[in-house]
């Protein structure tokens, strides 16, 4: 099959060669879905494993993100060792404590003798194990004892020479000796603050691409017609869309011995107007919805009851039926797909006059989770109520001489009492969080799923320098971004 590949060096070089299944050629939706896979190389050292050993150790990282997913999709990690220019394929980095290829590549240089040459080794095991636990070492004689967690039951066991060359690793599960009081270096590791580690070279890659193209298959397949995920047929999909739908597999086989391997990732994905999309629920993709307008209404019972049959046929759902239902709720359908106790969770739609689906949101069904809906529109106005009950003025003058003699002679310390109300539905709706700053510099925050009113807070008078202070309470969007609050209170305390 000619394919256009339209990579730069770097996917040209290291792109695993797709074969694509289909009835009807479409090289577009082959573009589109060899653009959902990424590759990365790297090398994986933590400076204490480059510093015992010359053998590289790369992740090549096939990342499949079907869904476009801002942080990422599934990766699929490959790890490579490098000796001299061969390259050899192994399960984990775990498996070089059995193989003679790690241990020719241990340095001459180095020697496991002192306490200090174990913390070297010990750090170094993070990269064999791929985890981080240390919990101390110990040795006797000429074997020592790498205490990785008790409590799992997970220790290497290190022999060496009369030299301190390391003859051998045994990953264990329990030693046959008792761990004495004090170990060395318990939780500590060796710090390299100058750790950078490098980039592959352009050889190395092209060396890495031709490997794993002779080693492993990599390929699509797509069906017409039906679900992916549950490997059905569509019956209902084309009464409520006019999309093309498609279900998706990536393929990654590899030859162990004389057994092959597959691993296997799929996706629905579905074509409209030249526009593609994919992702395991596509019925929550907005090019889903706009292909729904052509041929669908949701505007009576009977509607709503051939959305239900989509759903069920969309998710493979055959079991508990009978706790699926649906109503409106004003101008709102919503669509019972599960039931926790009381709880009812589903979708909740949102539709114009005509009965075009605007928008879709699976959800729970309580007040604040359709206020949460509603606020998804642009269009919809809600009062976050912000508003300072507690002090009623917001500027202050105190003399600090005052003050002082105050706190001196009767204990009395002053503090302004802040109370702040707020539409805690709004709030718990949409997530926000209340900041405290001070002159600028952030002094605390609140941040709950479950905010109540009012907010209280008590500002430290006697404690304020002389000068103009200014105390802010923000009322936040998620995230950290201050420049555009829902909701601000200013202070203003003058201290002479």
């Amino acid at each position: 099959m000619n394919l256009r590949v339209k990579f730069s060096y770097l996917f040209t070089v290291l792109m695993l060669i797709p074969v694509l299944n289909y009835g009807q050629s479409n090289e577009e939706i082959m573009n589109y879905l060899e653009n959902t896979v990424k590759h990365n190389y790297q090398y994986v050292d933590n400076r204490a494993f480059s510093q015992i050993s010359d053998m590289k150790l790369i992740e090549a990282r096939i990342e499949v993100n079907f869904t476009n997913d801002e942080y990422g999709g599934t990766v699929i990690s490959n790890y490579l060792i490098k000796n001299s220019a061969e390259l050899k394929k192994i399960p984990s980095p775990g498996v070089l404590i059995e193989m003679p290829e790690f241990y020719q590549s241990i340095k001459n240089t180095f020697q496991l003798k002192t306490p200090e040459d174990g913390l070297v080794l010990q750090t170094a095991l993070n990269v064999i194990s791929q985890e981080e636990r240390n919990e101390g070492f110990f040795s006797i004689g000429n074997k020592w004892y790498f205490i990785r967690s008790a409590f799992f039951g997970s220790y290497y066991i290190v022999e060496t020479d009369n030299d301190g060359k390391i003859t051998k690793i045994k990953h264990t599960k329990g030693i046959e000796t008792d761990i004495p009081e004090e170990v060395h270096y318990h939780s500590e590791v060796k710090s390299y603050p100058d750790l950078v580690t490098p980039e592959i070279d352009k050889n190395t890659k092209e060396q890495i691409g031709k490997f794993l193209i002779a080693n492993l298959e990599a390929r699509f397949e797509i069906e017409e017609g039906v679900y992916s995920l549950i490997g059905g047929k569509s019956e209902f999909f084309n009464k409520i869309s006019a999309a093309k739908l498609y279900g998706v597999k990536y393929i990654v086989a590899e030859q162990q011995g004389d057994e092959k391997y597959e691993s296997v990732y799929h996706t629905n994905l579905i074509t409209y107007r030249e526009k593609i999309a994919s992702a395991d629920k596509i019925w929550e993709t907005d090019l889903f919805l706009e292909s729904t307008k052509p041929i669908f209404k949701l505007k009576t019972d009977a509607d709503a009851t051939l959305f239900v049959d989509f759903l069920n046929e969309a998710e493979g759902k055959t079991e508990d039926l009978d706790e699926l239902r649906f109503y409106k709720k004003g101008d709102l359908w919503l669509f019972v797909r599960q039931k926790n106790f009381d709880e009812e969770y589903g979708y909740i739609v949102k539709t114009d006059e005509k009965g075009n689906i605007e928008r879709l949101m699976q959800s729970g069904f309580t007040e604040a989770d359709i206020l949460r809906f509603r606020m998804q529109d642009p269009e919809f106005k809600v009062d976050f109520g912000f508003v300072l009950k507690n002090p009623t003025e917001t500027t202050f003058n105190y003399n600090q001489a005052e003050l002082f003699n105050a706190a001196a002679e009767g204990g009395d310390y002053e503090y302004i009492n802040v109370k702040i109300e707020f539409n805690a539905q709004a709030v718990n709706a949409i997530g926000a969080w209340i900041l405290t700053r001070q002159n600028g510099e952030n002094l605390g925050m609140l941040a709950s799923t479950e905010m109540t009113s009012p907010f209280t807070d008590d500002i430290p008078v006697s404690e304020l320098e002389k000068g103009n202070h200014k105390v802010e309470y923000l009322l936040l969007r998620p995230g950290q971004e201050t420049d555009n609050p829902l909701g601000i209170i200013i202070l203003n305390i003058n201290i002479e």
